[in-house]
């Protein structure tokens, strides 16, 4: 009987043992799954930012554009109402590119 008790122990303890190993392996992948993640957020924020930065400086370039051509316009003696339309219109893209 001791023996047999014994061995229950020894089956116990192994399977105990086995149950522990595995408790760490799957630990240690989900500390790696929550760098790995922590990555992924991080690369995720850099990419929004640049996108952010980057529509921005287009629309910059956008209203630069417009700019030019529209004083190309008023040089070539557009009337007083279109440019009090264009003064108005840039100053409406400024305040929309500074938000």
């Amino acid at each position: 009987m001791y023996s047999k008790c014994t061995t229950n122990e020894q089956h116990r303890t192994a399977e105990e043992t086995s149950k522990d190993k595995l408790i760490k392996v799957l630990e240690e992948q989900l500390e790696e799954a929550n760098k790995s993640r922590a990555n992924l957020e991080k690369l995720l924020d850099q990419q929004q930012q640049l996108t952010l930065i980057s529509n921005r400086k287009i629309e910059a370039l956008k209203l630069e554009f417009e700019k030019k051509e529209m004083e190309k316009k008023v040089g070539n003696g557009i009337n007083k109402k279109e440019k009090t339309k264009f003064k108005n219109y840039m100053e409406i893209c400024i305040i929309k590119n500074n938000y």
